[in-house]
């Protein structure tokens, strides 16, 4: 429950940042954005076989009691790394290719502002998966783990 009530109370403080500066949450919405970095999480859990210890780490979140074997909350620690730096990779490709496609459509101005957007809000959520979720879940997967 900790978990869920941490990662609530940081994205509300993101959330009262934009606002009492007089954005709008829906200005941080872009669903292509989200997809490329999701797409690169998924792809590295495919590549690297690593949907069990996935599961196996959010189960263990989650409940009260450690599930698994040091060794299995381990992997599943090291998976969580690797999606953390999936994450923020997603999120700088997303960046290169947003400023590919502004480039392209330089000579038409009303493009530039959406492109540089769309790049620099992929950037803001390969860090906020990183280091708002898959991060201090490796370390809380860590923690579980020696205490085994």
């Amino acid at each position: 429950m900790i978990v869920i009530i941490g990662i609530l109370v940081a994205l509300a403080i993101l959330a009262s940042g934009i606002l009492f500066a007089g954005g709008s949450l829906l200005l941080f919405w872009d669903l292509p954005s989200a997809l490329i970095v999701l797409g690169f999480d998924f792809g590295a859990l495919l590549v690297c076989d690593g949907i069990k210890p996935f599961w196996l780490g959010l189960s263990s979140l989650f409940t009260k009691q450690v599930r698994g074997t040091k060794a299995e909350l381990v992997a599943a620690a090291e998976i969580f790394g690797l999606m953390s730096r999936c994450s923020i990779g997603g999120g700088f490709i997303g960046l290169i290719m947003g400023v590919v496609m502004l480039l392209v459509n330089l000579m038409d101005p009303k493009n530039i502002g959406p492109y540089m957007a769309v790049a620099v809000i992929t950037v803001l959520y390969g860090m906020m998966l990183a280091y708002l979720f898959f991060i201090p879940v490796k370390v809380r997967l860590m923690n579980m783990a020696d205490r085994i």
